[in-house]
């Protein structure tokens, strides 16, 4: 005895559980398993590729607005390279990094990822 449906004739009782009727047609339940995976890994894709592009736009658009230009340190960032990215040809990096520890409050070199920090402004 059971209900007729497009997988064919599917049991009341399945798996000694009786009205278990989810996920016939998609044999031992991996299929749901694989689709929720893969669901997830696309919705954190989707997470850091959103991060990443509103970080890019934040210093985007404050640079053009002549605000204070913000980063996020990531891993691997050093004030040095913030320095070569940011400070311009005509300008003695030494200072724009006393500087920029200075706007930042940043007892001596160190940083870490996740900080933000304002740059300051090319003479």
């Amino acid at each position: 005895m059971g209900i007729s449906g497009e997988c064919g004739e599917i049991p009341l009782v399945r798996r000694g559980r009786p009205g278990a009727l989810g996920g016939f047609c998609r044999g031992d339940g991996q299929s749901q398993w694989k689709r929720r995976a893969i669901a997830a890994v696309g919705l954190a894709l989707l997470i850091a590729l959103g991060s990443s592009g509103a970080v890019l736009f934040h210093a985007h658009s404050s640079a053009e607005a002549g605000e204070d230009r913000t980063v996020i340190v990531q891993n691997g960032d050093t004030l040095w390279g913030f320095a070569a990215r940011y400070a311009g040809p005509d300008v003695d990096v030494r200072e724009w990094i006393f500087q920029l520890r200075r706007m930042n409050h940043l007892p001596n070199g160190t940083i870490y990822p996740g900080m933000v920090l304002r740059l300051p402004g090319t003479k």
